[in-house]
């Protein structure tokens, strides 16, 4: 663990201005001695920080991914969402001062930079658009909450892993026949992105590759027919270019 002393190069601070939230943080505020940075290094699988943890630092993650995870009281776990490069994590206990609501883990060799909560707090007070980014991007976890929660009550498994599974592809650019999704998750990791039990979803990725709608081989997925994939899921077909 590197903690930047209060005589930040300017390399470090090219570095902050990097991260998307801070883009149009103006230099002069990113090295204020109000900010207290540090760099850590995490391994895969290693605890970033555990849900009910109370520390209100926010994290960015500068390369690697982490997950979201929540595991319920009978040990299932759910997989709320995946950060990579350039994504910010932990503003929900920086911002009400409550206890963390997930818990954090590096999915593979992960560097983050972490902002105390005091800077971060003081970083907003003087720049006022983060706020505005940081309600729009709350706002857009609201609205993907709420279609989670809504297809648990009403589709069933297979048709949350065909919406899943369309989902990939289509953030991966791979939402076409033939599409190739590399370093696709595991059965357990789309179980706990899905609401399921692992079983459950490797019957219905057999019963599609049956169908002739995927393939799947070790971390890949290919995809045969798209459209299979979205029929009842209410996932969005991409507009066309």
């Amino acid at each position: 663990m590197k903690r930047w002393a209060k005589g930040m190069t300017e390399a470090e601070i090219a570095e902050l201005g990097q991260l998307p939230l801070l883009a149009g943080v103006p230099a002069d505020l990113l090295r204020a001695p109000a900010l207290r940075w540090t760099r850590r290094h995490y391994d895969a699988g290693q605890i970033v920080f555990d849900r009910d943890s109370r520390d209100g630092d926010v994290y960015f993650v500068r390369s690697g991914a982490v997950m979201a995870i929540y595991w319920t009281a009978d040990g299932r776990e759910l997989v709320f969402s995946k950060m990579g490069p350039g994504s910010y994590l932990g503003e929900l206990a920086a911002l009400d001062d409550g206890p963390r609501s997930v818990s954090i883990y590096a999915q593979q060799p992960t560097e983050v930079l972490v902002l105390g909560q005091a800077g971060f707090l003081w970083l907003l007070e003087e720049v006022p658009a983060l706020k505005l980014q940081i309600i729009r991007d709350l706002s857009g976890r609201v609205r993907a909450l709420t279609e989670r929660v809504a297809a648990l009550l009403s589709q069933s498994v297979e048709e949350r892993v065909r919406g899943f599974l369309a989902r990939l592809a289509l953030e991966t650019g791979q939402f076409h026949p033939g599409g190739l999704i590399n370093g696709a998750p595991t059965h357990a990791e789309i179980a706990g992105n899905v609401g399921a039990n692992r079983e459950a979803v490797s019957r219905t990725m057999s019963a599609l590759a049956r169908a002739g709608i995927i393939e799947t081989a070790r971390q890949k997925i290919t995809i045969l027919v798209p459209e299979a994939l979205q029929a009842g899921t209410g996932t969005a077909t991409p507009a066309a270019e």
